[in-house]
């Protein structure tokens, strides 16, 4: 049963110092790209925090890319992976990415590929990336790519990123 204490929220400009803070150790580990406080500050609308109080537990970016949602920048606290935050912040994403009338999620990483394969993720290779994913990959990082297909809608739209593919993944 989920921690009821703990809510997924759009972020606001008061979590930008979280949100570097949570992403530098994974950035420094090659994990995530790295960014600045002001990177962060300039994509807020993209990201979603998970807190419980005032804590910033986790966060991922979105953005969409035509009929699918990009998910960049996904970081959990070390010391609180494996407590099913990420897996929350993975549906929370696909139910808004349902409302929007998506059709997939994508993700790239360098880590746990494992993890994206149990939650429903299958890789797919550099050729079989739509374009406007390929433009934003940095060249040379070898990340391995995955598409996820969004479950059918049941409801409203919760959350609509404005902005449309300027992220790097």
């Amino acid at each position: 049963m989920p921690d009821e204490s703990v809510v997924i929220r759009p972020a606001s400009p008061a979590d930008v110092s979280d949100i570097a803070r949570l992403s530098e150790p994974f950035a420094a580990d090659g994990l995530l790209i790295v960014r600045s406080s002001a990177q962060f500050r300039h994509r807020i609308e993209d990201y979603l925090v998970t807190v419980r109080g005032s804590r910033v537990l986790g966060c991922v970016g979105l953005t969409r890319l035509g009929s699918d949602v990009l998910l960049y920048n996904l970081c959990v606290a070390a010391e609180l992976q494996g407590q099913g935050i990420g897996s929350r912040m993975v549906a929370h994403a696909d139910t808004l990415a349902s409302h929007d009338g998506c059709r997939s999620l994508l993700a790239a990483s360098r880590h746990a590929g494992r993890w994206f394969l149990r939650h429903g993720f299958t890789r797919i290779e550099r050729h079989d990336v739509p374009p406007a994913w390929s433009a934003l990959l940095p060249p040379g990082r070898l990340s391995q790519l995955y598409r996820r297909p969004v479950a059918p809608s049941a409801g409203p739209p919760a959350f609509t990123s404005t902005r449309q593919g300027a992220e790097r993944s």
